[in-house]
């Protein structure tokens, strides 16, 4: 589909109405591309690029004199692990094109078609791709939400004290998930930044889209940081709980030593132990239990410990 500026509206012309002085703004897939690059006037290196790039987050871009390319994928703001498809933006003397390399589902054919169908005011190839990126990537102010609102619950369950479920494999996977979210931004910001780079023209739109995708990468750097403080909060919080139980136990274990002492030494079997014949060792023996029991718990409550 191609449309040639008439004033500051795109007018829908034929591929074989085509002027080279004119200003020539389309988006076709690589299927037609690969027919018509000839008379297009581009070279078969775009092609190549088309066909050879893969779908990891690593910008691939050709900058040659009046000849810029450059190809984005793009992910699912619901989850970033699924691949939508490609898109390639090709800038050449007065022709502006997006090839779409790769649609899953006809993503990005029905985004591109819904903005040159519902706006009446295109009056530049920079306007065409900030709505295209607005569309497709800054719906992930949602998810930034709810990953928020996920790790204020984690906050809740560590503050309740509810350790039933080892929260650490939880946290891990956020944080991985934002990481790659965080990857996503940058790669779509290195794009804007080549295409400002290439582009003559007004960047005001892009320009207003760079700073909404910023805020979006700090959002997720920040959240990627609370990941990492609340796993800190975590394990304090266990290791503290913890330290407590070895105190405890190391509390009992102190005040029964005394009274496992007397039990082993009144345990031995020797003959000539005067204790044993007295009708009064029993008791004696118990009260003086007792009284070490009971003092070295008045000592650790003055000394703090308990």
């Amino acid at each position: 589909m191609f449309y040639e500026f008439k004033g500051k509206k795109l007018k829908k012309i034929s591929f074989n109405k085509i002027k080279r002085n004119n200003i020539v703004i389309g988006y076709i897939s690589l299927d037609i591309l690969e027919k018509i690059y000839l008379k297009l006037n581009i070279d078969k290196n775009i092609i190549d690029l088309c066909n050879n790039s893969n779908k990891y987050l690593k910008n691939i871009s050709l900058i040659e004199d009046n000849l810029y390319f450059d190809i984005i994928n793009i992910r699912d703001n619901e989850n970033i692990k699924n691949n939508l498809g490609k898109i390639g933006i090709l800038i050449k003397n007065n022709l502006y094109l997006i090839i779409i390399i790769e649609d899953n589902n006809l993503y990005i054919n029905n985004i591109i078609e819904d903005i040159f169908n519902s706006s009446n005011y295109l009056s530049s190839f920079d306007i065409i791709i900030s709505k295209f990126i607005d569309k497709a990537v800054l719906n992930s102010f949602n998810k930034i939400e709810y990953f928020d609102k996920k790790i204020i619950n984690i906050e809740n369950e560590i503050f309740k004290k509810n350790f039933v479920t080892n929260l650490n494999p939880l946290i891990f996977s956020i944080k991985k998930e934002l990481n790659l979210y965080k990857l996503y931004f940058d790669y779509i910001l290195n794009f804007i930044n080549d295409f400002k780079i290439n582009f003559e023209g007004k960047l005001k739109y892009i320009n207003h889209i760079e700073n909404k995708v910023s805020k979006l990468d700090n959002n997720i750097e920040y959240l990627i940081e609370s990941c990492i403080h609340l796993r800190e909060i975590y394990q304090s919080t266990i290791d503290f709980y913890q330290n407590r139980i070895i105190k405890t136990l190391t509390l009992l274990t102190t005040i029964f030593l005394p009274l496992s002492l007397i039990t082993g030494w009144y345990g031995m079997n020797f003959e000539h132990m005067p204790e044993i014949h007295s009708k009064y060792s029993y008791p004696i023996i118990t009260f003086i239990s007792l009284i070490i029991l009971v003092g070295l718990i008045i000592v650790f409550k003055k000394k703090k410990i308990i």
